[in-house]
């Protein structure tokens, strides 16, 4: 092989190896989405959580809003919410669905996404894998001893993006 064909893959293969090496740039890119939470005694409190890239994940989001939460990050189907603030399961101790056993209704955080279409709708996919952009809101809300056939609680109508990330 001629000498000018080896210095020239010498210097392909030094560069693709500069490049893979180099960091990604920063992103200039950032955002605000809000975050609804729904307590058993009716109140809901709401805060705008800022995030830097394109988008933050619903788990991400309720991490980074600074309201107290403990999960179950071992579930195979992705990390489960055991307790927010003072209300839910006092996991490991217990299970993370402590309160759904046995007959009856089962008492739990319920995940909800606004949807510009349909409103609040229950979360079709668990918040680890839920990616939420600039102007997007998700909603926990306490369900207390709820059956399959319980019309579901969403926030009040005037908990909208712009009044929580204004």
């Amino acid at each position: 092989m001629p000498r000018s064909v080896i210095l020239t893959c010498g210097w392909v293969v030094c560069l693709w190896m500069l490049t893979a090496c180099t960091p990604e740039p920063p992103s200039d890119v950032s955002g605000r989405a809000g975050l609804v939470v729904g307590y058993p005694d009716g109140s809901f409190a709401s805060t705008c959580v800022r995030f830097e890239g394109p988008e933050i994940s619903g788990e991400g989001l309720l991490r980074e809003s600074g309201v107290p939460v403990v999960m179950d990050s071992t579930n195979p189907m992705g990390p489960l919410v055991c307790a927010i603030g003072d209300e839910g399961c006092d996991f490991p101790n217990e299970g993370c669905l402590c309160a759904c056993r046995g007959a009856g209704g089962c008492s739990y955080w319920a995940y909800l996404n606004w949807n510009s279409e349909h409103g609040w709708i229950y979360g079709v996919q668990g918040a680890g894998l839920r990616r939420l952009h600039d102007g997007d809101m998700d909603a926990w809300i306490w369900l207390d001893r709820a059956l399959p056939s319980d019309e579901l609680p969403t926030p009040p109508a005037d908990i909208v993006f712009q009044t929580v990330c204004s």
